[in-house]
């Protein structure tokens, strides 16, 4: 099966279309390698024919079998405990509160895996306030696009790896040993989860489990597989169907890429996730930080005002040709005028010969918008990028999912560059964002061999080792990071965004380190 065929690149492009899926060249190669197998079962010899009644007559089914094959069903219980943590110190708490006992607390894993998640909140919720609360005063509901998998989770069936977190002691109070070696949920939870098939790219009021609206949604580790289009409109979908103060709970490395101006992103003593709204009798949560805490982010560039007189006008052209690329007139356009296209290659060009380095000071302005495709046609006007330009670029094509371009950038990184962490830097943070934790920890730490001094990789281990519960790794790598930065208050940051102050990882750490340090005294007291 050829990867480069029509035929074939349809076929991908159909998987975006339904699902919002983005096909990597890894996962594509994975698809070709399976098609010919289910070509031969239904008795197809070609695969026009195939795809024609794939895209026809074919059930639900048949397409699931491509989509267990690319997405990743990694998962644990009590994943990143910062989250359960705050959901047991203050957050169901005010949802029960919110609720009044008029109506059940509504909570929602969505793309809950192999259900390891929505029976975590369970066992919270039940160890919390007791079996007839968990029974009567909430509902919790699980959802998946993969059929097969929501099969594995209904059975509630587990083996030793799906144990991370929590020690051996509350494992055997909520589970049985097999002779298998397996463990099986008790029936008291299990029975307490309502698992149903959810496309996110479907109508939400179609989908009979979720007419009401819902206090709580996990959407963790779902995001890696959208465009940024897909994602905001899952957001919006979302944010319709929350309760008026209700939150949605992401994985803490995907938190930048959520954070898109649709819900508030509130700071929970380090841990942060996003609410809908805020409650009349509740203090204000400043976006990520209080403002009296954190140095402003004095790096990057606020207004027209700090933008050079030589090119402001530029930039203002280029703005409105692109807004002019999005519009659909009304009436023909006389044709005499030159394409929008056109006009914004023959402006670049202009750029180009005024001063190589205004392309990048432009192309990092439209990066602070998120206009992620003028940043690229910017920068690859270039003649010759420098190191900056190659790691914004790889980070525009990762914010609009497109990771195999994200890693050619890296790679050439790493071939220009040698001995530079970023390009491994970078490579960490592709791996991170797709869940590829080992390979990510790999970078990093390839990073840091290249220069000992850096502090970003440190970082990005720390929120790692905390995510997978390995809190004693954790705390010695956030510790490094804020030594690091006080040595060092110059060095280059990528933290999912180039722009992001090194003062402003520092406050970061300093709440994740807090919470993290209670936690683990916590743990061995």
């Amino acid at each position: 099966m050829q990867t480069a065929s029509p035929a074939f690149q349809k076929f991908c492009q159909t998987i975006t279309d339904r699902y919002g899926i983005v096909i990597t060249r890894d996962q594509q190669d994975i698809l070709a390698r399976y098609v010919p197998g289910r070509m031969s079962y239904f008795g197809y010899q070609y695969f026009e024919d195939y795809l024609t009644w794939l895209s026809g007559k074919a059930s639900e089914t048949e397409w699931e079998q491509y989509i267990s094959l690319i997405t990743n069903n990694e998962t644990y219980f009590f994943r990143e405990p910062n989250h359960f943590r705050i959901l047991d110190t203050q957050i169901l708490d005010e949802l029960l509160k919110q609720a009044n006992g008029k109506r059940k607390v509504r909570l929602w894993s969505c793309g809950c895996s192999s259900g390891e998640e929505p029976y975590s909140l369970a066992m919270l919720v039940r160890d919390k306030y007791g079996e007839a609360v968990l029974r009567d005063q909430f509902e919790i509901l699980a959802s998946d696009l993969d059929q097969k998998i929501l099969q594995s989770a209904r059975s509630a069936l587990y083996g030793r790896n799906s144990f991370r977190v929590k020690e051996h002691n509350y494992i055997l109070s909520h589970f049985e040993n097999l002779p298998t070696g397996k463990y099986q949920l008790e029936e008291k939870i299990k029975s307490q989860v309502r698992f149903f098939r959810y496309n996110v790219c479907e109508d939400m009021d179609k989908i009979p489990e979720l007419q009401e609206p819902v206090d709580l949604v996990f959407f963790r580790n779902v995001s890696i597989y959208f465009t940024a289009e897909t994602l905001k409109k899952v957001h919006t979908r979302i944010q319709s169907k929350l309760v008026m103060n209700g939150y949605l709970f992401v994985a803490s490395c995907e938190t930048m890429l959520h954070d898109i101006g649709l819900l508030k992103l509130t700071d929970h003593h380090g841990a942060f996730v996003f609410k809908k709204a805020l409650s009349s009798n509740q203090p204000e949560t400043v976006k990520y930080q209080p403002a009296s805490v954190i140095p402003p982010k004095t790096d990057r560039v606020e207004s027209p005002a700090a933008v050079p007189q030589s090119y402001e006008a530029l930039l203002k052209h280029i703005r409105g040709v692109m807004d002019r690329r999005q519009a659909t007139p009304s009436v023909q356009t006389a044709p005499t005028r030159k394409p929008a296209e056109s006009e914004l290659a023959e402006t670049v060009t202009a750029a180009i010969r005024q001063n190589q380095e205004q392309l990048t000071d432009l192309a990092v302005l439209r990066l602070h918008e998120d206009l992620f495709e003028e940043t690229l046609a910017l920068l690859r006007s270039k003649k010759d990028p420098t190191l900056n330009d190659l790691s914004i670029m790889a980070y525009a094509n990762l914010s609009l999912s497109r990771f195999d371009e994200a890693m050619e950038l890296t790679d050439r990184m790493k071939k220009q560059y040698e001995f530079s962490p970023v390009g491994y830097l970078m490579e960490g943070l592709i791996h991170k964002l797709q869940s590829k934790t080992d390979l990510a920890i790999a970078a990093f730490r390839r990073s840091i061999y290249l220069d000992l001094n850096f502090a970003t990789p440190h970082f990005h281990l720390g929120t790692i080792y905390q995510q997978t519960g390995k809190l004693p790794m954790a705390i010695n790598e956030f510790e490094l990071t804020l030594r690091l930065i006080d040595k060092n208050k110059k060095q280059l940051v990528i933290f999912n965004k180039p722009d992001v102050s090194l003062d402003y990882i520092q406050y970061v750490v300093q709440r994740l380190l807090k919470t993290i340090q209670q936690d683990y005294s916590g743990r061995v007291s």
